[in-house]
């Protein structure tokens, strides 16, 4: 199992986004600290969650099942 090595710190910025209806990466440079680590936490995510692809077949159709 993998474990997200960033840290998220808590500080004001977050809170000041979410004052301001916006994400920490959105407020430019006094955001710049705490938009890096949030930033971290979704390039460690991407790497390491699987996505199903739209390729793929479902196992039962809505048809197939019985009520």
């Amino acid at each position: 199992m993998a474990v997200c090595p960033q840290v998220i710190r808590h500080r004001p910025e977050f809170q000041a986004a979410a004052e301001k209806g916006k994400a920490v990466t959105e407020l430019g440079a006094k955001g710049k600290a705490a938009a890096s680590e949030i930033r971290a936490l979704w390039d460690f995510l991407n790497r390491h969650v699987r996505v199903p692809t739209t390729d793929a077949k479902p196992k039962r159709k809505a048809r197939d099942v019985k009520p």
